[in-house]
């Protein structure tokens, strides 16, 4: 009686997790289908110095804010020091615009699906104000944005992920709300290096969501592609499940896979390199979530919405997750739900090439 109890109880999970991998999102939106960007980006709204695109899609609305940046200008122009964004003359302004980034030319195609982004202009800071600069021979030669000398409060304020200094008022960032609670899933295209930091900031506490490796405490997950993890035939991996630390995604200087052409082990910086990823996150109806680098100009992918969903039932391959163009490969990594990468010893429900098996 009991094996039949287990087997029943096997099969019930079995069948749980078919379902995952037939969830459909609610709201499937790309920024920039086929590389041409959509009509929002195209013909922004504009608002002083921002231009605005709003996806308005039921039961999410997102904006994707893209802001004239301040630029250093010739003391002449700018007047008296002290400048701030109100009295900034226009010719210290960069003019705001989207525009088509993140494709990485020869090899975007090899991403299963494609990943085209939309970047806006200006960096995302909290306040910004501008002093005059003095040259070697003590005269005023060239206004400054962003100038701050050692115990000078002159220049900008970026974001603290302890919410005290405040919201991003300008500069490129993306703003997602939803009426009804779900799984919000949010593509971004990410430059290489170690500081640039990536945020998703809950709006009525100001305070930046946290990462870690356990699947019931987490706040958000990272997965998607980087550019340094390549099969042999040049198609990209699939990385389950990106390490951040300190609001840097994928820390790994060496990323360990078995390349599915030709299963040989390989090892991959991840940290120095280009990525394509999504934040998947759980959004609470009538909460608003900013979406910004620290102080650069993230690339928007596009968005996805899972209503009634949660991530702690979320697996890599359980939410519409292209999957590679290549074979099954017997050597390639295994993972556990957490996405935690397991070996062959391990129970319980298990996932290998994308795909979900009981390993008993």
């Amino acid at each position: 009686m009991k094996k039949i109890f287990t087997l029943i109880s096997m099969a019930l999970v079995a069948m749980s997790v078919n379902a995952q991998d037939d969830w459909t999102p609610d709201v499937n939106y790309v920024a920039a289908p086929g590389g041409t960007m959509a009509t929002e980006f195209a013909n922004p709204t504009e608002s002083g110095n921002d231009k605005i695109a709003t996806i308005d899609l039921s039961p999410i609305n997102l904006q994707v804010v893209s802001s004239k940046t301040p630029i250093e200008i010739p003391s002449a122009q700018g007047g008296a020091s002290g400048l701030t964004e109100a009295n900034w003359p226009e010719a210290g302004w960069n003019a705001a615009e989207f525009k088509i980034g993140g494709n990485n030319k020869e090899s975007q195609p090899t991403i299963p699906g494609e990943f085209y982004s939309v970047i806006g202009s200006g960096v995302p800071y909290v306040s910004f104000v501008s002093k005059q600069f003095w040259n070697e021979d003590g005269f005023a030669d060239r206004y400054y944005p962003g100038f701050k000398a050692d115990g000078d409060t002159d220049g900008w304020t970026y974001y603290n992920p302890d919410g005290s200094v405040g919201l991003p008022n300008s500069g490129n960032y993306v703003k997602a709300t939803a009426t009804e609670a779900g799984v919000m899933k949010i593509g971004t295209f990410v430059q290489s290096g170690d500081t640039r930091l990536l945020y998703i900031v809950k709006g009525s506490t100001q305070k930046a969501l946290t990462w870690n490796a356990d699947v019931n405490t987490t706040e958000y997950k990272v997965e998607g592609y980087s550019q340094n993890v390549k099969n042999a035939d040049n198609t990209w991996v699939f990385i389950p499940s990106f390490t951040v630390e300190n609001y840097i995604i994928g820390t790994e200087t060496a990323y360990e896979y078995v390349d599915a052409g030709t299963n040989e082990s390989k090892t991959a910086n991840v940290l120095s390199s280009r990525k394509f990823i999504w934040f998947v996150f759980d959004a609470e109806p009538g909460e608003t979530y900013y979406i910004f680098g620290n102080n650069w100009q993230i690339g928007f992918q596009g968005v996805k919405f899972y209503k009634g969903k949660t991530i702690k039932d979320y697996t890599p391959s359980g939410i519409d997750t292209p999957k590679a163009k290549v074979a099954d490969n017997a050597n390639a990594p295994i993972y556990n739900l957490a996405g935690q990468k397991v070996d062959k010893s391990q129970k319980g429900i298990l996932i290998q090439n994308g795909k979900k098996f009981v390993n008993k």
